[in-house]
């Protein structure tokens, strides 16, 4: 049976504001190499057996971009499935599923476009070992080994007993103050939460009509009625916009008892803010990752990039400098994550 990848593309990636915006999302950009964000999740699967054309599930205003970018790396197939409002990620895989719902036993592998993966062999492994487990029926996410007591991110906890390299999840618990993650990597059987998964497809509908039939009543209305177009299929706009917001973990993850989770370390990172993307940005001597057409003397540890007029930049370090046509952002790196605050205010202001 074929993996079905489900590209989960809708996020707003403010915290890379003014680089990411509205219309140019984070996972629609180079950040790293040359390829963008979702061009690098779909190009890491290869080498995996038996994977089918991927599902994109994104906003409606990015159709265009999607599609392109899949054409750019001889995607010829995706599905690309629009929502018109976003409403987070329970409905968003929930309409995937239904997708393929015709073959209840096809297995999703669900990712989102904006995550860095370096070590893909391990990334693979992974995949297959969580295969086995989807194929069993259970509801299986990927946890990744900490490095560190961060406190941006959920972790899960997971028992000591191991069942063919994965362990069973007894807990999701959100994001900790930094005594309590200390706790969590002390103890050993904590992982971050990945927001990656793979179950089948019916599995899944099945388990999330218990917890939360509401959701998908109306995301099978309005994938019934969609409107298809080519590679589009965009979902039907007046019901799937009344569906609250809602997370896959909330909806579903925390509340079932068939959880299993695989464990992944392989360089990964979801570039959440400035300094993570900083951290796994390739860095000159003196430990500054430059990008466009900048000037710089006696600075060190900064992040700079221009894509527009010339920055130049004499005795500085560890600041953020990100240039663009409308938008020149300045902050120290330990502080830069609060852009998310200021993007607020300004949707706000309209």
């Amino acid at each position: 049976m074929k993996i079905v990848p489900v590209i989960l593309s809708g996020g707003s990636g403010t915290r890379l504001w003014p680089l990411s915006s509205k219309q140019y999302p984070k996972q629609y950009l180079p950040l790293i190499g040359k390829n963008t964000m979702l061009q690098e999740t779909i190009l890491r699967l290869n080498g995996l057996s038996n994977v089918d054309d991927p599902i994109i599930v994104c906003n409606i205003d990015h159709r265009f971009l999607v599609a392109e970018q899949c054409q750019q790396i001889n995607i010829k197939n995706p599905t690309i499935l629009l929502e018109p409002v976003g409403r987070n990620t329970a409905p968003a895989i929930a309409a995937a599923a239904l997708q393929v719902l015709n073959n209840k036993d096809k297995v999703l592998l669900v990712l989102s476009a904006d995550h860095i993966i370096q070590n893909i062999d391990a990334f693979h492994q992974a995949i297959k070992i969580a295969n086995i487990h989807a194929q069993k029926g259970h509801l299986v996410t990927f946890g990744i080994v900490p490095d560190d007591a961060n406190t941006e991110y959920g972790y899960i906890k997971f028992s000591k007993s191991r069942d063919c390299s994965a362990y069973t999840v007894e807990e999701f618990v959100e994001k900790p103050n930094l005594k309590t993650a200390k706790s969590y990597i002390s103890k050993g059987n904590y992982l971050w939460n990945s927001g990656m998964f793979m179950f089948k497809a019916g599995v899944l509908i099945d388990e999330l009509s218990v917890q939360e039939p509401d959701i998908v009543s109306k995301v099978k209305f309005s994938v019934d009625n969609a409107d298809k177009n080519l590679c589009f299929v965009s979902l039907d706009k007046n019901v799937f916009a009344s569906l609250p917001s809602n997370s896959i973990d909330c909806a579903l993850m925390e509340k079932s008892n068939n959880v299993m989770v695989v464990s992944l370390d392989a360089g990964w990172s979801d570039i959440g803010a400035w300094s993570a993307l900083y951290d796994i940005s390739e860095k000159d001597n003196n430990g500054n990752v430059i990008k466009g057409d900048v000037i710089i003397q006696e600075t060190s540890n900064s992040y700079i990039n221009t894509n527009h007029r010339m920055v130049v930049a004499i005795g500085i370090d560890d600041l953020v400098i990100v240039n663009t046509p409308d938008t020149t952002f300045v902050a120290r790196k330990d502080k830069a994550h609060k852009i998310k605050a200021i993007v607020d205010k300004l949707k706000a202001n309209d």
